[in-house]
């Protein structure tokens, strides 16, 4: 690969210990975090809930940008909980803050990804570091090309940018499900099946962590499915660090006891401390738990409830009314009452921990699902949980007395009784039954130990004990996971031939049917949304406006309602309705304001009752129509643009030590990516030319009333002209790649060329036909010949000698075989131009040039603002 390391610099003065109290204003780090940023960072980092993971970005920051090890220039910080990604963002913000204001020459973004809430500044800054702490949903769909929650013209750029010059932090990973063998398998890929062009590795890290998804049958036949000698050898430093650090003794002395709980039929009551055995199959009703924790509640503390699914943790928080010091937080809210939601715990707790509470307060009781069970900087006085398997039942005990200092805490378990009575059933709520009846044993098996021992002790105790189900409950269970053929196949974003896309929810968090679509609400007249002009309301936000509903769960109320579901079609503009029955995860559904289903303080209901009292009226999606980069608020020239581009390329490539062809493609792609747009059709079709004559060729104009549709894609002209001079010159003018990169810098045009109108005789919109594109004194006629699939050839004698590919035969040269021993066949690309990039490098390059064009919009060097024109009457 045409790519330069970033130099090794011998460290610049600043130690870890007192970069971390600059930043953290801690006096020191744990051993721990001292060893992680000194040593570097392992496969797998196994270390307890609550002493400071987070900090891990501290780490990587020092070595990155003080001590100047090769660290990627990025981190992905991967957790499976919505409420991780908040607090985590949080944190991570004031401490890079600080670093910006002792050190102003360091600025490193942090910015956040989560379904209900995408912040996409990172995009466009693939030169500058930046944190991206995000949810599996959101960050490995967009890592297999399949983006949960954005336009699929968009999935390339995070595709490549996700899988190159990132460091991923796999967080809580026994909580992942099948994202947890996708991360081990795209791994496997940048490093070894698909290189990525600037290194991109992966830890994982967890306090409670099987390593079995590490030995997938493709990281074995290439050695990466055994631990090296460098994992051992740190795991044995850090084993040291954790038990001698003096400052960890509070995390060693901590009491957590715990203990079963059931209902009675006098009431409900908790067993006493001598109550050692596992729960009985009591039915176990709302009721009875919402009046236990009343009972135990103590006022100026936090009551903690977990439960397994949303419908019980809905049903307790209200049958604890009348009770007004309760919130409810499970994952489907809205992002802004979820955020109301998790202030108000957040507040809480921050408030209690500084003394600055009412002597009067109640204290507050939370009730909550899965979402809050991991990594939440929260300390309950108080915590009762259902049964759930052991990896969730450990991160669940650590929210109890998480500072240490609390020597009341206590814990209750409580089991659900088994639906069907005694029969064997395979799951109970969202967990398979055989590891609810693993847990019940090891959690029988340590409420005595938990109430003789502090917490640390007790675990310790319980893994000599019972080491061989203690380490059998730790394992990751064997999942769908995605191979080379599979994520060289996803490659493509074009639509399938049913008019959708592959699914990669088996891959994310697996076929549950807990999986996630987004649902959002509008309103409009009559029964069907209306088309064309008629759809006045705003843009779809699908970050600000959805709701994380399960599909099976839009489904069944669709069914029972009759209500109707619409989707966007990118390509007719306009909004289709879709079958209940072909609601998929990773949709983008939209309901009209009366079909319900949505309460602000209980978040999804699926009551038609429900109703938001306003929702916006239905407005547009994004379309394969839409120019709006064309629509920027000036006027531009074409060949200013060009240059513009090209100097933003050069910037970038600068910047990340690109060199050689690869160099060569991204400057020569950018500085020529909008030649189509001399096309006299595409220029004629501009609303305002402001004071340009007609003859001054545009790249840029300021809105119109209507969206710009010029009715052919610029981009694919700027191809077709480009090949031409490929094509036509001996000494080839850029590599092929140019082309490529040029005609896929909106990323609506990819690994297909085809026709987009009715009639035909046309690629893309761009009329098949003998056409010349002049820009000052170069001509550049289209050549429509990459345009068709195929060989293109001529006879010479009995021999057939190819001349021509097309287009996909470039593509799957630019993309190379899904395995190395499938040679290619076409060799359009001749050495030693780019070729058989592989998926990851080919979209990094992709986003390159789209960036460039980004910021060369963005920032012009020659433009005319509307406000500089004076019009005459």
């Amino acid at each position: 690969m045409d790519v330069k390391e970033r130099p090794v610099n011998s460290r610049v003065g600043t130690s870890f210990e007192e970069f971390f109290r600059q930043v953290t204003g801690f006096s020191s780090p744990y051993a721990w975090q001292t060893l992680l940023a000194e040593e570097g960072f392992p496969d797998v980092l196994s270390v307890p809930t609550g002493i400071g993971k987070t900090e891990v970005a501290l780490a990587w920051a020092w070595r990155l940008l003080l001590d100047k090890k090769a660290e990627p220039l990025h981190l992905v910080y991967c957790l499976p909980m919505r409420s991780l990604v908040t607090q985590t963002v949080q944190r991570l913000k004031g401490y890079f803050d600080a670093l910006k204001t002792t050190k102003p020459g360091i600025d490193v973004g942090v910015h956040q990804l989560m379904g209900g809430a995408i912040d996409d500044d990172w995009v466009a800054q693939p030169d500058r570091p930046w944190v991206l702490v995000g949810t599996q949903d959101q960050l490995l769909s967009r890592a297999l090309n399949r983006g949960y929650a954005m336009s699929r013209f968009e999935w390339p750029v995070h595709f490549g940018l996700l899988n190159n010059d990132c460091r991923w932090i796999i967080d809580e990973v026994q909580l992942m499900g099948p994202g947890l063998w996708t991360t081990s398998q795209l791994d496997w890929m940048r490093r070894k099946r698909f290189p990525s062009l600037k290194p991109c590795l992966t830890t994982w890290m967890s306090a409670t962590i099987g390593t079995s998804f590490l030995s997938t049958t493709d990281r074995t036949r290439e050695g990466l499915g055994e631990a090296s000698p460098e994992q051992i050898t740190f795991e044995g430093r850090l084993a040291s660090a954790l038990k001698s650090d003096p400052s960890l003794q509070w995390w060693r002395d901590a009491q957590r006891p715990i203990e079963w709980w059931q209902p009675t039929v006098s009431g409900a009551k908790t067993t006493g401390a001598k109550k050692r055995g596992a729960a009985k199959s009591v039915a176990v009703t709302p009721h009875a738990l919402a009046d236990a924790v009343k009972k135990q509640h103590a006022a100026g503390t936090l009551s903690l409830v977990i439960c397994n699914t949303v419908d019980l943790a809905r049903d307790i928080f209200r049958a604890l009314s009348p009770v007004g010091h309760k919130v409810l937080l499970t994952s489907r809210f809205r992002r802004e009452d979820r955020a109301r939601h998790e202030q108000r715990l957040l507040q809480f707790d921050a408030s209690r921990k500084a003394g600055k509470l009412p002597k009067d307060d109640p204290g507050l009781i939370c009730v909550s699902t899965q979402v809050i069970e991991a990594g939440v900087d929260i300390s309950a006085h108080h915590l009762w949980t259902e049964l759930s398997p052991w990896p969730s039942m450990l991160q669940r005990f650590g929210r109890l007395n998480r500072n240490g200092g609390d020597q009341e805490a206590r814990a209750w378990v409580w089991e659900t009784t088994k639906e069907g009575g005694n029969k064997k059933t395979e799951r109970i709520g969202p967990y398979e039954a055989a590891d609810i009846d693993r847990a019940k044993k090891l959690v029988s098996a340590f409420v005595p130990l938990s109430q003789e021992h502090p917490f640390s002790r007790a675990i310790t105790d319980l893994n000599t004990k019972c080491q061989k189900e203690a380490s059998e409950a730790l394992q990751p269970k064997p999942s769908p996971l995605p191979r080379a053929l599979d994520v060289h196949g996803l490659f493509s974003t074009e639509r399938d031939v049913h008019g959708g896309f592959t699914d990669v929810s088996a891959f994310v968090r697996g076929t549950d049917p807990d999986l996630d679509v987004r649902v959002f609400w509008r309103d409009w007249s009559g029964d069907n949304p209306p088309r064309g002009e008629d759809l006045d309301g705003p843009l779809l936000e699908p970050a600000r406006e959805g709701c994380p509903v399960s599909f099976v769960r839009v489904q069944e109320m669709l069914k029972n309602s009759k209500g109707k579901a619409w989707l966007w079609d990118d390509e007719a503009d306009r909004w289709e309705r879709v079958n209940h029955w072909d609601i998929r995860p990773g949709m983008l559904v939209m309901l009209k304001r009366n079909v319900g289903g949505y309460d602000a303080t209980e978040g999804w209901t699926g009551d038609k009752a429900d109703m938001l009292d306003e929702v916006p009226r239905v407005g547009r999606g994004a379309t394969l129509r839409d120019d709006t980069w064309t629509e920027v608020g000036y006027w531009a020239k074409l060949e200013d643009h060009l240059k513009d581009a090209r100097r933003e390329a050069e910037t970038l490539c600068n910047a990340l030590s690109l060199t050689g062809h690869t160099r060569m493609a991204v400057m020569e792609a950018s500085g020529l990516h909008d030649l189509g747009k001399a096309h006299p059709q595409w220029q004629a079709k501009l609303p305002d030319r402001g004071t340009f004559p007609e003859d001054a060729l545009l790249a840029k104009t300021p809105r119109g009333p209507r969206p710009f549709r010029p009715g052919l894609r610029h981009e694919v002209a700027s191809a077709l002209a480009m090949w031409w001079k490929y094509r036509d010159s001996d000494t080839k003018p850029y590599p092929a790649l140019a082309v490529y990169l040029a005609a896929t810098h909106h990323g609506k045009a990819r690994t297909v060329l085809r026709s987009t109108t009715d009639e035909g005789g046309d690629v893309f919109g761009v009329p098949s036909k003998p056409e010349t594109l002049v820009i000052g004194s170069d001509q550049w006629p289209l050549d429509f010949t990459i345009a068709k699939d195929g060989a293109e050839g001529r006879w010479e004698g009995n021999e057939f000698v190819l001349i021509g590919y097309g287009w996909t035969g470039l593509v799957a040269d630019l993309l190379g075989p899904w395995r190395p021993e499938e040679k290619s066949e076409v060799d359009v690309v001749p050495e030693p131009e780019p070729r058989h990039l592989g998926p990851f490098a080919l979209a990094y390059l992709e986003a390159l040039v789209r960036i460039a064009d980004w910021r060369a919009s963005e920032r012009p060097s020659i433009n005319t603002k509307p406000s500089q024109v004076r019009i005459d009457h």
